[in-house]
């Protein structure tokens, strides 16, 4: 038995999700290598893709306006696992992030 259209796709992620997981995934190499060279320029680098990556997701994904409940808590799972990365990765090269914007 086949399952349902709908049910298929909240068990897909879809390319821009992938990529938002897999930069996420990378932070602790990230700090590995900067940590390892001595370069703190890797983590604003990583910082910064990280963004870019999530920023491209949001713009073309909504969150509050999922197409199911099961989707709707993987991007909001996504945007806190996101915020948070960056906020730790900022805290290592020592600076501040506010709460909000």
């Amino acid at each position: 038995m086949q399952p349902s259209s709908s049910i298929a796709a909240d068990n897909t992620l879809l390319p821009l999700e992938k990529a938002v997981i897999v930069s996420l995934e990378q932070f602790g190499a990230v700090i590995a290598e900067a940590a390892a060279e001595h370069d703190p320029s890797k983590l604003a680098i990583y910082i910064f893709n990280v963004a870019k990556t999530f920023n491209s997701f949001y713009t073309e994904f909504s969150i509050a306006n999922a197409e199911s409940q099961k989707k709707q808590q993987l991007r909001l799972q996504l945007s806190q696992l996101t915020a948070a990365t960056i906020k730790n990765a900022m805290h290592l090269l020592g600076i501040h992030v506010p709460e909000r914007m």
